[in-house]
């Protein structure tokens, strides 16, 4: 497994600060913790900065809970990169997939984190191969996306939505 401690310090909470919210269809993150303010914004730089320390110190797992808690107050490529490689130091490869696909769509070009980008799509690479990929298409805008019962957002969706190998049942749900 790869050591990707020194790349997760190099984002600190002054860049999530300073980075725009991304408002992600896939990985789900809760509509109200977009519309949170300051103080969400605040949670979730207090979030971050200690999972970041929590990895750097080897800590995955529980740098897992706070990178998760960051996201869910705001999903944005930094959180979304420092989440991914921490799943991926868990071998969770699904979960690790699909937000360091996130962080790349969304890579700013800003100096200081274009270096990273290159460790990023490595492992986003040997996470992908360890996976399925489905990309879903749903034909009325808005509609709820499932995969096996499991919301995944809003059609449309962007990018591929990653699962463990095997059978999958999608669904797209639209009221009226």
């Amino acid at each position: 497994m790869k050591d990707c401690r020194a790349f997760a310090v190099l984002f600190t909470a002054a860049t999530l600060i300073a980075v725009p919210d991304i408002a992600a269809a896939q990985p789900a993150a809760p509509q109200e913790a977009l519309a949170g303010g300051t103080d969400a914004a605040e949670r979730a730089a207090a979030s971050y900065k200690r999972g970041v320390r929590l990895y750097s110190d080897g800590k995955y797992v529980e740098a897992e809970a706070e990178l998760q808690s960051a996201w869910e107050l705001r999903p944005i490529f930094n959180v979304a990169y420092n989440l991914g490689i921490t799943k991926y130091q868990l071998n969770k490869h699904r979960d690790a997939a699909q937000y360091l696909s996130f962080a790349l769509r969304h890579w700013p070009m800003v100096k200081t984190v274009t270096d990273l980008k290159s460790t990023a799509e490595q492992l986003f690479a040997e996470s992908r191969a360890q996976v399925g990929a489905l990309a879903v298409k749903a034909g009325a805008p808005g509609a709820e996306v499932l995969v096996d019962g499991k919301a995944v957002g809003k059609a449309p969706l962007e990018g591929e939505v990653f699962v463990e190998p095997g059978e999958h049942r999608v669904e797209a749900k639209l009221e009226g």
